[in-house]
């Protein structure tokens, strides 16, 4: 929970609506079909150990590890993993504002969405050949480089236009 929240600066936000019960809940129902399957073919059950602990340490990413690796921040720091609505790894996949003040999520990743959704948002269809940053098969990219720092700009700028509606 100290991970989570809106900003470096604020205070710990817990995850509604019990997230860690859904997605163990989730873990162990996937778990239980496997296992099924598996003894309907060979004939031999099985067993498996789902814990809270380790679905929400896999749903975190790789947070835990820079956490652990990187030391906890002293009392004031601020906590860079905390970034609210916003996402800190992919560009194109956070909440943006909108002209009348509304806010609209955008998760314009995967092969499919970025080839449909960059030319709607002013950037080059991934593929057409008119731009290098943008191969075929182009599944996004990550915020921090330059390329993903024009996409959030594209999608800023768009959403900045436009109503929500």
């Amino acid at each position: 929970m100290y991970m989570n929240g809106t900003s470096p600066t604020s205070p710990p936000l817990k995850v509604n609506p019990y997230l860690s019960d859904y997605a163990t809940a989730y873990n162990a129902c996937i778990c239980a079909l496997s296992i099924m399957t598996n003894a309907r073919i060979t004939g031999e059950g099985d067993a498996c150990d789902v814990s809270q602990y380790e679905t929400m340490f896999r749903l975190l990413g790789s947070y835990p590890a820079e956490w652990f690796n990187k030391g906890y921040p002293g009392p004031g720091e601020p906590v860079k993993y905390r970034t609210g609505n916003v996402s800190d790894i992919a560009a194109g996949f956070s909440f943006y504002d909108c002209k009348d003040g509304g806010t609209i999520f955008i998760g314009m990743v995967g092969a499919g969405n970025t080839k449909k959704g960059y030319p709607l948002v002013g950037l080059p269809t991934p593929g057409d050949g008119t731009d290098p940053d943008f191969p075929e098969g182009m599944t996004g990219s990550l915020k921090s480089l330059p390329r993903g720092q024009r996409i959030e700009a594209a999608i800023t700028k768009f959403c900045a236009e436009r109503t929500v509606d």
